[in-house]
């Protein structure tokens, strides 16, 4: 009886054991996050600055997050990096270890002051980047690290990344009728001046 029920414990160890294994957190490039979901794709124009939220989810109790580490890729020749801050993922108090936005890449790490950790779905980071000229970049997760509490680290990880596309932004309504304006003046002068002169002439 004894071992029996010795049996069903470890069976059910290995069993919980097995479940926490399989849960991969995702980590995502959230191109819109005032919509819902995660949007991995977005226009912007020349000038445009957008927020991009590096979120995630799927951490499990069993395997909290304490800190993480990553770098988002892109093309400086299309965008750049203005700002970067914490999104408040992980539990307070925090400290911010590594914050670069230098192109091609934005690195970025932080930790939990302690061995507290947070489990779930919510944002790592928002970066902010502007429109710098006409064209597309992918914005590629790459060198991700999670780490539980005492620097365990929590491995696999998925990642999905995004594209961002810069468009060339039309001109201002004010831009426009300034050059409207002068162009409707001379044609209105050039029609009185042609009505002067057929009067003149009869």
């Amino acid at each position: 009886m004894h071992r029996s029920s010795f049996l069903c414990a470890l069976a059910a160890f290995f069993l919980l054991g097995a479940s926490v294994a399989s849960a991969v957190p995702l980590v995502s490039v959230d191109l819109d996050p005032a919509t819902a979901g995660v949007q991995s794709s977005r226009d912007i124009g020349v000038g445009e600055t957008v927020d991009v939220a590096i979120t995630i989810s799927g951490v499990e109790p069993g395997a909290p997050l304490n800190a993480f580490e990553l770098d988002l890729l892109f093309d400086p020749s299309v965008a750049g990096a203005t700002l970067a801050a914490g999104g408040g993922f992980l539990v307070p108090p925090t400290s911010q270890v590594e914050l670069d936005l230098t192109a091609p890449d934005v690195n970025y790490a932080e930790t939990t002051i302690g061995a507290a950790a947070a489990s779930g779905a919510g944002v790592l980071v928002t970066v902010s980047f502007q429109g710098v000229a006409p064209g597309a970049t992918a914005l590629t997760l790459a060198n991700v690290l999670l780490a539980a509490p005492f620097g365990q680290p929590i491995s696999p990880v998925d990642l999905a990344s995004g594209s961002l596309r810069v468009i060339a932004s039309a001109p201002e309504p004010g831009f426009a009728a300034g050059l409207l304006l002068p162009l409707l003046s001379g044609i209105a002068n050039a029609r009185r001046r042609s009505a002067r002169l057929r009067g003149d002439r009869s």
